[in-house]
């Protein structure tokens, strides 16, 4: 689930495409995150929303 100011959206999440090295702002390979890591997926929603 997704909220977006009232409205709460269903949405998929795909898997991981990379992660960010916060230390050096580079992308690493990744198939999982561990407690605050910064990742890079796509999300897809079950309707359409304006943002």
């Amino acid at each position: 689930m997704l909220k977006i100011d009232t409205q709460q959206v269903g949405v998929s999440v795909r898997p991981i495409k990379h992660k960010v090295d916060v230390g050096t702002c580079r992308k690493a390979a990744a198939r999982r995150l561990e407690a605050n890591d910064i990742g890079f997926c796509n999300v897809k929603m079950k309707v359409a929303v304006c943002m």
